[in-house]
């Protein structure tokens, strides 16, 4: 899996607060979160192992609270 440094470099048109955010969860380490972005972009994070977590962001400004 990559790290969630390499995902959000080919992501594009990502903003601040999104950047951000996701930042936040890149040392999550136990179980998966997978983050469904407004552009509809997937991104992968955590190890796998344990639970499984499907986050899908509809609104660009959900990432600014």
């Amino acid at each position: 899996m990559e790290t969630i440094d390499k995902q959000l470099s080919v992501i594009r048109n990502s903003s601040l607060y999104q950047k951000l955010a996701l930042r936040l969860l890149k040392n999550f380490s136990k179980g998966l979160i997978k983050v469904t972005l407004p552009s509809g972009e997937t991104l992968e994070i955590g190890n796998g192992n344990g639970l499984i977590v499907d986050l899908n962001i509809k609104n660009e400004s959900f990432l600014k609270k």
